[in-house]
């Protein structure tokens, strides 16, 4: 019981008990680095890095956006009714149609559904960053795990079944292959198909990487004397060759989160990202077939995806979300960058992060992410939506606007039922539609009836009856351009 307790200490702080030597005593004491290294992290190597502060600036801004990104958002972009509709503002004599151009009350303007780009930009930031936080996260871990197993086994099996695999894998376009694996997983399911699928073809190089190292550490003279003491191969790589491959691995680890990002960003240029979205027929009559595609959850993927259309006549629609992408790959590519120089120039021991108490703060810092992402996401927002129907109150409002006789254009019937409606959305606190504080728009036009009831009828070659079909069940009729014109 005390050996397994001792090798679980040894895994989880693996530092060496350097302090219990008389010669290291002696040279802390006269503030001297032991073995030669370069001196201790100052105040001016941090300050001076300037990658390195751009980096730290720009993950600590993304890493709020993600946690607090749904509630500074001035609107909810997973509710439709919040979304812009087609209407006429008559104090501006001027039909509104989205996408909307920036405003004050829109900085980055609509896209061509009406939802607010900056409120579907601060929600995405969260369902984007999670995505290529897990994504790179599951590659590191692959990566690190079996580049471990090929370097440690130099020529074994092992090695050779990890590289061929690597090799089978490098073989394919990586755009390609991720568009084939997401496919074929059904993007439909979302981002566990993502997560699946970049992953798997993702953790290649970070394992070539390890394995590399992992040759070049496994025949150092201290890794022989640790075998001299006793320890076995796990003791040996998690407290003599891990700690020295960490810094290396926390500075590719952001390096492919913005590597990830880019390739998110790729993909939507195809139309690939999470979810898929919806398929939807705009197809008007005797117009050619339009279907397009409808994002179920805001991301920065799929706004690239629908704004892609409009990038010539319409740019603000795709213009933020790429500039979304841009400046996280910036950010995370400088940390890494900043990170890498910081090692170079000093001797940063980073075994720090293997201790108990930093796997603790990180397991804290994990729950909190989640609690905060599940009361703020899009799931509360459904609930509360679900629980504030009632379906008695819907029949009582059906109710109430079956009494109007007469609701069709122009009646009085009409008149009272909008009244009706409009204290409704009042009392509901529905804001009325963009640049005009009523809920009704007054629109003048005329009224046009058949002074017959509209026929049908297919006939044969002798003129007869073949095929008969009834008004409103089986056809209907449309007058535009033809109204008040005479005959149509």
């Amino acid at each position: 019981m005390s050996k397994l307790k001792t090798t679980l200490k040894l895994i989880f702080n693996p530092r060496s008990r350097l302090d219990k030597l008389p010669d290291f005593a002696e040279s802390i004491a006269e503030g001297e680095a032991p073995g030669g290294a370069v001196g201790g992290l100052r105040w001016r190597d941090v300050f001076g890095n300037i990658p390195l502060m751009l980096g730290i600036f720009i993950v600590l801004g993304l890493f709020a956006l993600v946690l607090f990104g749904p509630v500074w958002a001035p609107q909810n972009p997973y509710l439709a009714g919040q979304h812009i509709v087609p209407h006429m503002d008559w104090e501006t004599r001027e039909f509104i149609r989205p996408p909307l151009e920036p405003s004050p009350e829109y900085p980055l303007g609509t896209d061509q559904w009406g939802a607010d780009i900056l409120s579907m930009l601060m929600h995405g930031a969260r369902n984007t960053l999670v995505a290529s936080a897990f994504i790179t996260m599951v590659r590191v871990l692959l990566g690190l795990s079996l580049g471990a197993i090929a370097g440690w086994n130099e020529g074994r099996p092992s090695d050779r079944l990890i590289m061929g695999l690597i090799s089978a894998i490098a073989s394919l376009p990586l755009l390609i292959s991720a568009i084939i694996l997401i496919y074929a997983l059904d993007i439909r399911r979302g981002l566990l198909v993502f997560i699946i699928a970049m992953s798997v073809i993702g953790w290649t190089e970070i394992a070539q990487y390890i394995r590399s190292e992992f040759l070049v550490l496994r025949k150092m003279p201290y890794i022989e004397g640790a075998r001299a003491t006793g320890l076995n191969g796990l003791q040996i790589a998690v407290r003599h060759v891990l700690p020295n491959v960490l810094p290396q691995l926390l500075v590719i680890t952001f390096l492919e989160m913005g590597a990830v990002l880019m390739l998110l960003g790729e993909l939507s240029f195809v139309g690939v990202y999470i979810g898929g979205g919806s398929r939807i027929d705009l197809t008007e009559p005797f117009e050619p077939v339009r279907i397009v595609t409808l994002a179920t959850v805001p991301e920065w993927g799929a706004m690239i995806a629908e704004g892609f259309r409009w990038l010539r006549s319409k740019p603000f629609i795709v213009f933020p979300p790429a500039v979304a992408f841009f400046i996280s790959v910036l950010g995370f590519n400088a940390l890494g960058e900043g990170l890498r120089r910081l090692i170079e120039k000093r001797m940063v021991s980073t075994a720090f992060l293997l201790r108990k108490r930093m796997l603790a703060a990180i397991g804290a810092l994990t729950l909190a992410t989640i609690f905060i992402m599940n009361n703020t996401g899009a799931a509360p927002w459904f609930a509360r939506v679900a629980q504030a129907y009632d379906g008695a109150q819907v029949y009582e409002h059906v109710a109430a606007l079956t009494t109007l006789d007469g609701r069709g254009l122009g009646q009085p019937g009409a008149a009272a039922a909008a009244d009706y409606i409009t204290a409704k959305f009042e009392a509901y606190g529905l804001e009325p539609g963009w640049r005009n504080n009523s809920y009704i728009y007054p629109v003048a036009t005329q009224v046009v009836r058949p002074s017959t009831q509209p026929e049908l009828v297919l006939l044969a070659a002798d003129g007869r009856s073949a095929q008969s079909f009834r008004h409103q069940l089986d056809f209907g009729y449309m007058i535009e351009g033809h109204g008040c014109s005479g005959t149509a």
